[in-house]
């Protein structure tokens, strides 16, 4: 049966966190000792991704966005942004961990409901300020694909399909959220900062992909940054594929899981396509949509690049 629903309540949704919220998944804890865990703006840049991901007891998609080269050969400084899934189950020694990493702010992308449901975890004494900058999920649609994933007749090809749609509409109908949150990152007393939705993929991708792109990173690293999301997690979405079976009595589709916790380079293709479609380029869409002008990415580069 073809899934069907509205072009509202498909702009709205990212579709992991009706997986995430309604079965009540979260990351799995590494328990690594604090001292162990490595503070990436003070370690030697030569030991570049592996320290990229880092070992978050309860998240298991935060990732530094340091060390990527620009297509002038300036490089992002390591230690000033942050690309991360829900921190609603955070450890102690993972709030801890922030603190070490110097973050002042965190900027939640999640709706409303996500926020209810699961929270930001930080320490009652933490200096670390959160930005809400909802892109909202609407309820219906978050009821209408966990029922199909539940009754088994949800495909991967299906998911795909609404994975694209949904980064489509997150230009056309987000563009203003992404506007505030580049807008804020030209205040050098906001860094360190931290992005994340639920998932880390869908509105953090995306979020990621554009600070990318507006210092001069070019295109080919933005899209391995975002498809590094199947690297970091598989052994998560191993785990997630075997909860949801179990949760939905063995029906679910093993692909269809899959293709919704997974990202693909067609879904990024497809923003970018949306944004060239609306305003001719990614470097008008920078301007006019995002507000940075020349003199916002020059500020933008002397910031984060070096």
């Amino acid at each position: 049966m073809p899934f069907q629903t509205s072009r509202r309540p498909l702009a709205s949704v990212t579709f992991l966190a009706i997986v995430v919220i309604s079965f009540g998944l979260s990351a799995c804890s590494r328990s690594i000792p604090l001292e162990a865990r490595p503070v990436p703006a003070s370690m030697a840049a030569e030991q570049g991704d592996s320290i990229r991901n880092l070992p978050f007891d309860g998240a298991h998609n935060f990732r530094d966005l340091g060390g990527y080269t620009s297509a002038d050969g300036k490089t992002l400084r390591w230690g000033m942004l942050y690309r991360s899934d829900k921190l609603s189950d955070l450890s102690e020694t993972d709030e801890q961990y922030l603190e070490r990493l110097g973050i002042r702010r965190i900027v939640d992308f999640r709706s409303e409901l996500e926020r209810g449901e699961e929270p930001n975890r930080i320490a009652p004494d933490s200096s670390i300020a959160i930005v809400n900058k909802p892109i909202a999920i609407e309820a219906a649609a978050i009821e209408q694909v966990k029922d199909r994933i539940v009754a088994s007749d949800a495909t991967a090809a299906e998911m795909g399909q609404l994975l694209i749609s949904a980064n489509r509409q997150m230009v056309e109908d987000f563009t203003p959220v992404y506007r505030e949150y580049m807008q804020e990152l030209l205040q050098a007393d906001n860094y360190p900062t931290v992005f994340h939705c639920t998932a880390g993929k869908d509105r953090t991708g995306l979020a990621a992909a554009l600070v990318l792109s507006a210092v001069g990173v070019p295109r080919e690293t933005v899209m391995q940054d975002y498809l590094a999301t199947n690297l970091y997690t598989a052994e998560y979405i191993d785990r997630m594929v075997m909860l949801i079976k179990a949760g939905s009595l063995f029906r679910a589709n093993d692909e269809a899981i899959r293709a919704l916790f997974a990202v693909d380079e067609r879904y990024l293709n497809e923003a970018f396509a949306a944004i060239d479609e609306h305003y001719g380029s990614l470097d008008n869409y920078l301007s006019s949509g995002l507000g940075l002008g020349e003199a916002e990415r020059s500020r933008l580069r002397e910031l984060l690049l070096e």
